[in-house]
């Protein structure tokens, strides 16, 4: 009960120190909590009804794992059907689930899957799971080139009838931003527009009306947030902000809720004060709190 305690003392004091505010539109950014095993390398990070669902990347089990709004883990959902070669985001709409196992740091991968679940009453198993299978249309090249190549991808959100990936461009720093329906199938991938956004991206969500928030970081591992503004189904660049948390790989993003003109979203990082290149499976992850002002 002491050391419970004492880490108690010591996450609430941390969340004090990095409640911060950073322009008009984000009111604050705290660190609620350490992820420790099984969730050093949390990539993907949705909300539904309530509960937080989160998983890890490649070299890790295909299992779901729900938490709370403090970051503590409910339950595992394993899911022992599926492979998960490098699971990056998880997205759901009324229905289903969506994971995707697209991952692809080398620039070679031909196996590109978004797995679409069923799951059972209380989403504590899947019952059922069908895929879209991804391939880039422009991609002719697929010798392994590590961080050196555009096709890599991390960020899917599921709006409407609609899933909408954004690829994380290791040369450009860019995002290119595809857009495919929910049927299972192989889809050839074209990308309908690009941002400049300036980072490596690696998640999104969706407040449920008219912004799509992106994080990634920059070679130096700055974290960041990208405000979008989606209407009539195009996505404007609105607002680009560092988060001051120190070096991080925040690599997932959910919406929580809105209230009283407010909105929160949960964000996990796979590694924090480490650099670039550095075993990120080592080291601890982080899961924070961000407030950010609605916006038209």
């Amino acid at each position: 009960m002491k050391n419970i305690l004492l880490l108690f003392l010591i996450v609430s004091c941390s969340a004090s120190q990095n409640q911060k505010t950073i322009s008009e539109t984000m009111l604050s950014i705290q660190t609620i909590n350490v992820l420790r095993e099984p969730l050093t390398e949390s990539s993907g990070l949705t909300t539904i009804n309530g509960g937080l669902y989160t998983h890890n990347d490649s070299g890790n089990n295909p299992t779901v794992y729900k938490m709370d709004t403090l970051g503590h883990i409910l339950h595992a959902i394993p899911m022992p059907h599926l492979q998960n070669s490098d699971w990056e985001a998880i997205t759901h709409d009324k229905e289903h689930v969506f994971v995707g196992d697209f991952g692809n740091n080398l620039g070679n991968r031909k196996d590109l899957v978004i797995y679409k679940l069923r799951m059972t009453a209380g989403n504590r198993a899947m019952s059922s799971y069908e895929k879209l299978e991804l391939r880039y249309a422009a991609q002719t090249n697929f010798t392994p080139r590590y961080q050196q190549h555009g096709y890599d991808l991390e960020a899917m959100v599921a709006i409407r009838d609609s899933i909408y990936l954004f690829s994380k461009d290791w040369q450009m720093e860019q995002t290119r931003i595809y857009a495919l329906d929910k049927k299972p199938g192989l889809y050839n991938l074209t990308a309908r527009d690009s941002l400049a956004v300036g980072c490596l991206i690696t998640d999104a969500t969706f407040n449920g009306k008219n912004r799509v928030v992106l994080t990634g970081y920059d070679r130096g591992l700055q974290p960041h947030i990208i405000i979008l503004k989606l209407e009539n189904n195009k996505f404007t660049l609105k607002e680009r902000i560092a988060l001051p948390v120190g070096s991080s790989q925040i690599e997932a993003i959910a919406y929580y809720d809105t209230r009283d003109g407010i909105e929160t979203y949960y964000l996990s990082s796979e590694a924090i004060h480490i650099k670039l290149g550095e075993e990120e499976a080592k080291s601890d992850g982080a899961f924070y709190v961000l407030k950010l002002r609605t916006g038209s």
